[in-house]
């Protein structure tokens, strides 16, 4: 099998219209352990960005593009191949993948921040003020992370009525894996 690297490149404005793509592991192919499908995709002007990596234990993927806006003006113009847009694939080491995806990494560091800011509001609302300190009861973490779970148990509860469309789309994936 010839690899170039490339699974597909888009010449015109037209290639941020490109909202999903799927990619999947053909069942006979032997990808090691250790390794990774990394894809990756690039507009005009910018660099490449990091969108989602396949492995053994996770064969196929649905990926959304997010495509980063123009930051100049252009136009099609026959001399110049300035609207080049291209979807990356890379065969990586797996232990780089965490590494890669900066913008989960930036999530879990805001969602960090507003836990800890829920529960310096909690403690907060319930504390008493002795001289130049806070005072708070002894049982308000307690309190804090029964609330914490029952908020949290309540958002996974949502996003499993979520999961029966992931699961939809899963099997579309199954389904063009056996074609």
């Amino acid at each position: 099998m010839a690899y170039n690297g490339y699974l597909g490149l888009f010449f015109n404005e037209a290639y941020d219209h490109i909202r999903k793509v799927c990619i999947f592991l053909i069942n006979n192919f032997s990808l090691p352990a250790d390794k990774a499908f990394v894809v990756y995709i690039q507009s005009p002007e910018s660099p490449y960005l990091f969108c989602k990596a396949v492995t053994v234990s996770h064969p196929s993927a649905i990926l959304t593009l997010p495509w980063p806006k123009l930051r100049g003006q252009f136009q099609l113009n026959t001399n110049v191949v300035s609207l080049l847009a291209k979807i990356k694939v890379s065969m990586e080491d797996f232990s780089t993948l965490s590494s890669l995806d900066v913008a989960a990494l930036k999530r879990i560091e805001r969602l960090v921040m507003k836990v800890g800011e829920n529960l310096f509001n909690f403690m907060y609302s319930f504390c008493g003020v002795d001289g130049r300190k806070l005072v708070v009861s002894l049982d308000i973490l307690d309190r804090w992370f029964k609330k914490f779970q029952d908020r949290a148990n309540a958002t996974l509860n949502h996003s499993n009525s979520g999961k029966e469309r992931e699961s939809e789309e899963e099997n579309e994936v199954a389904e063009l894996e056996d074609e």
